[in-house]
């Protein structure tokens, strides 16, 4: 049981902490990004 909650949230730790870092970065590399495109 808790081997299963480590795995669980060992593989959803990085997920969030990715969208959360996209969520925050995104708004300021959304120009750059429109302007390379």
């Amino acid at each position: 049981m808790t081997e299963s909650l480590m795995e669980l949230h060992r593989s959803a730790y990085p997920r969030t902490v990715t969208s959360l870092f996209s969520i925050l970065v995104w708004p300021q590399n959304s120009s750059l990004g429109i302007l390379q495109s």
